[in-house]
C-alpha cells in the first residue's frame, strides 16, 4: 500500500463510549458463550489507499484490536478494493507467525462479499491468549 500518491491511512483508540458498546455487542454476539465487555480499541483505516507502484488501484478497509480483560480480538472490515496483479494475502499474523488467520479468498476483490461472522465484508478472530 501507498498512501504517499493518495488515499488515507487513519487510527485511533477508543476507550469509553458507544464503540467500546459496539464492540462488546458484537462480539457476544459471534461468540455468544464469553460473556465479554469491551474496554479498549484500536481502530486502523486505509481509505482509498493505492497499492504501490499502481496509483490507479486503490483499497479500503479495516483492521480494529478489541481487547478486554484477558481476551482480544481481531476484527477486519473490507470495504472497496481494485483488482491487483501482485500476490496478496489478507488476514494477520504475528511478528513471529506462531499465530496467524489467513482469509480463504483468492480474488482480493470478493473480500468485501466474504465473511466468517455473516456481515457482509467483516471478519472477526479470537486472538490466543
Amino acid at each position: 500500500m501507498d498512501n504517499t500518491v493518495g488515499g488515507t491511512i487513519s487510527y485511533r483508540q477508543v476507550t469509553s463510549g458507544g464503540l467500546l458498546l459496539a464492540a462488546t455487542n458484537n462480539i457476544n454476539q459471534y461468540f455468544p458463550n464469553l460473556n465479554f465487555t469491551a474496554s479498549w480499541l484500536f481502530i486502523a483505516t486505509w481509505d482509498k489507499v493505492p497499492y504501490f507502484a499502481s496509483s490507479q488501484s486503490e483499497a479500503t478497509f479495516q483492521v480494529v484490536l478489541v481487547s478486554g480483560k484477558n481476551m482480544s480480538f481481531t476484527l477486519m472490515h473490507y470495504g472497496h478494493i481494485t483488482p491487483t496483479p501482485y500476490r496478496f494475502m489478507s488476514g494477520y499474523d504475528t511478528s513471529d507467525s506462531t499465530d496467524f488467520f489467513l482469509i480463504p479468498v483468492s480474488d482480493i476483490t470478493k473480500l468485501s462479499n466474504t465473511s466468517n461472522v455473516n456481515v457482509t465484508g467483516r471478519w472477526m478472530v479470537s486472538d490466543p491468549s
